[in-house]
């Protein structure tokens, strides 16, 4: 049995802090996915194609990860949305556009909805940080990754990964994620600075105007928050449960993830 290879469009657009490197597929109107960190783009590799039988979809590498420039000190927030801004004034990309943002893209995509809703057509959050006010906990941060002389930050990494997704159903795909997060090493936590600094559930409550949708796995390390603040968007913020999701959702369940992001989307 043979695999088809797609080969992605690829491309480097410019922003205020250097290259961002990106990749898409598809035609017709376009999307922009954000990834979760500390990974890059490539996460979206299997649902590009899928995404792209309804859309143009565009998948950005955040500054600081995959083939982006790292600008060499932290990011503040603001400044993550004017990346983003940027890239799509680079790209053409004028009119609203829906995104869809993984954990740390859900932060950036819900903060360039506030920063520029003129921008925005609707946001799509995949497994968003979200704090119970009761009780912000906030779910265990990649950790970063320091090369040891016998090799034993490779095994740890592999093994706090497996153990964060069990069970494991496509071993191939978490073998692709494990590089990712072991390539991006002492940088990986880069994101959580700006992310730190933001509160997704209290910019839905207050300050997203357009529409927003949460995709999330309930057994992802943010599906706790996630249960205790659906209620307080109840109304308002409408969400799709994929029963066995973990934080590697996207790969073990791409179908049903890519049904519900189009679905939401298009209805929105």
């Amino acid at each position: 049995m043979t695999t088809e290879v797609l080969n992605f469009r690829r491309g480097y657009s410019k922003c205020f802090l250097g290259q961002l490197h990106y990749r898409e597929y598809g035609e017709g109107e376009p999307i922009l996915c954000l990834h979760q960190s500390p990974q890059s783009s490539g996460m979206f590799d299997t649902v590009l194609p899928m995404l792209g039988e309804h859309f143009r979809t565009i998948a950005m590498d955040t500054i600081g990860y995959g083939m982006s420039d790292r600008p060499g000190r932290m990011v503040e927030p603001e400044e993550y949305g004017q990346t983003i801004i940027d890239f799509l004034d680079d790209m053409g990309l004028t009119d609203p556009i829906s995104v869809i943002g993984v954990h740390t893209g859900a932060y950036f995509a819900t903060q360039l909805a506030v920063q520029a809703p003129e921008r925005v057509k609707s946001i799509v959050l995949s497994g968003p940080v979200l704090l119970d006010p009761k009780e912000p906990i906030t779910p265990m941060r990649a950790p970063a990754t320091f090369p040891r002389p016998d090799g034993g930050h490779l095994t740890d990494l592999w093994n706090l990964r497996w153990k964060n997704v069990s069970p494991v159903n496509n071993i191939e795909a978490f073998e692709k994620l494990y590089v990712a997060a072991l390539s991006a090493g002492e940088k990986a936590q880069a994101a959580y600075y700006a992310a730190g600094k933001l509160n997704t559930l209290e910019q839905l409550l207050n300050d997203v105007k357009v529409p927003a949708y949460i995709v999330w796995g309930d057994k992802d390390l943010s599906a706790p928050g996630i249960m205790a603040c659906l209620p307080l968007l109840a109304g308002k913020v409408p969400d799709y449960r994929i029963e066995g999701g973990t934080l590697d959702t996207i790969e073990e369940f791409p179908q049903e993830w890519t049904d519900a992001c189009v679905r939401y989307i298009k209805e929105g």
